[in-house]
């Protein structure tokens, strides 16, 4: 698995899978779906992700996030907006509310 991750500066950075989660479960709970649904999706997209990663030895987080965005969009489109909205809120500097 890829134990090293590059930023979008080029910094490197030892690879969390706990961040990769978070980010994923509270696109499925903004989505509002059920929970049942939620955790079926975070699952399975985690697996993906994992999946990946066992091929290489490092990976920028863009191809991470590619991954996470294709598998959400194939399992609930509900779930990819709500993770554009968060980032469009991230850029734009609001203060992103959990």
């Amino acid at each position: 698995m890829a134990k090293v991750v590059i930023k979008k500066s080029g910094k490197k950075q030892k690879f969390n899978p706990k961040k990769i989660k978070k980010s994923i479960e509270y696109a499925a709970k903004q989505s509002r779906i059920s929970k049942r649904v939620q955790e079926a999706i975070i699952k399975k997209t985690i697996k993906e992700v994992f999946t990946y990663l066992d091929t290489v030895n490092e990976s920028t987080t863009a191809q991470i996030r590619d991954i996470i965005l294709q598998k959400l969009n194939s399992l609930n489109p509900a779930v990819v907006r709500a993770w554009l909205a968060y980032e469009m809120q991230k850029l734009s500097g609001k203060k992103v509310q959990n």
